[in-house]
């Protein structure tokens, strides 16, 4: 009988199959790690994906928050999660790459299998409501005639980049200011706190809505949320940081489970509701599985890698 189990052990390593896939996955709900607090767009983004997700799986995909450490304490319990299929994760893209790159983080980002998202939106820079600066130009203008560096509220790693690789194009002086949250950012912003904000294209639209300025977005295109505002490259200065909310699994989990969250997120990615709700919160709806996923990754991290070498010793985050 010991024999027999032992066969069985080893035939199940060799299906790269864990004893648990004997009964079809899913048998019981699965956690979903979001590396951030609730209410943020990473969070809001990674709720509505699963809802639409859990209904193709049949079982529940419980959202946990792990916030802390500019996202590392999620990311890094994720990597260390048994990889069975019932501990994934959905993550902030480009910053966890960003931050790995400025400092040594718990994680490795290739402790991951990446298997795709909903959304990929430009960085977008504002002025509050109260502001001379309407326009990117009137900013410069201002910049060159005081020479007072432009304070930039921001509130994550790629909010920080992006404001500083604008700094580099356009020869203008920034001083990124960290926040706690987009929505700390964004309130500075309306009070006149600082005098730009680099944020999410939801907490732009809401700005906008409320009078402030949006100057530029970090896109290679304009986007539906924000028909009128232009590009940074429109504008003469190569700028381009985009950010995605990925769907992501523990390396090690069988491809048999990968292959059928990858079936299970397209399906739920073609669900015209979906679709009509991510543009309701103002994000921008590029879905990206496999190739095209990887192919994404690549060409961000290519373009990222020369920042993070310039830039990195200065970036520090704000959300420890």
């Amino acid at each position: 009988m010991k024999k027999l189990l032992t066969v069985l052990a080893a035939c199940f390593l060799l299906m790269n199959v864990s004893p648990v896939m004997a009964a079809e996955y899913p048998i019981r709900p699965v956690s979903v790690i979001v590396p951030f607090a609730a209410g943020g767009g990473t969070d809001v983004q990674a709720r509505l994906m699963l809802k639409y997700m859990e209904e193709q799986l049949g079982k529940s995909m419980v959202i946990v928050n792990r916030p802390g450490a500019g996202g590392e304490i999620g990311m890094t319990q994720l990597s260390k999660s048994h990889p069975d299929g019932y501990t994934l994760g959905v993550i902030a893209y480009p910053d966890s790459y960003i931050r790995s790159g400025y400092m040594k983080t718990a994680y490795d980002n290739r402790d991951y299998i990446y298997i795709g998202t909903s959304v990929n939106s430009p960085v977008t820079f504002l002025a509050g409501p109260g502001s001379a600066c309407k326009t990117l130009d009137d900013l410069i203008a201002r910049y060159k005639e005081t020479g007072k560096a432009i304070t930039v509220g921001v509130a994550s790693d790629a909010h920080y980049l992006a404001a500083k690789l604008f700094a580099e194009k356009s020869g203008v002086k920034v001083t990124p200011i960290f926040f706690k949250s987009g929505s700390a950012a964004s309130t500075a912003l309306m009070g006149g706190h600082v005098d730009t904000q680099a944020t999410n294209v939801q907490f732009a639209v809401v700005g906008a809505a409320s009078g402030a300025h949006v100057l530029a977005i970090a896109g290679d295109r304009r986007i539906a949320a924000l028909p009128d505002a232009k590009t940074f490259k429109e504008q003469g200065y190569d700028v381009i940081l985009k950010q995605s909310r990925i769907l992501v699994a523990p390396k090690g989990t069988p491809v048999k489970i990968v292959a059928l969250l990858e079936k299970t997120l397209r399906t739920a990615l073609g669900n015209n509701e979906l679709q009509e709700k991510i543009a309701k919160v103002g994000d921008v709806f590029e879905p990206m599985c496999g190739k095209e996923l990887e192919a994404m990754l690549r060409d961000t991290e290519a373009r990222l890698d020369p920042a993070l070498k310039k830039f990195g010793k200065e970036l520090v985050s704000g959300q420890n």
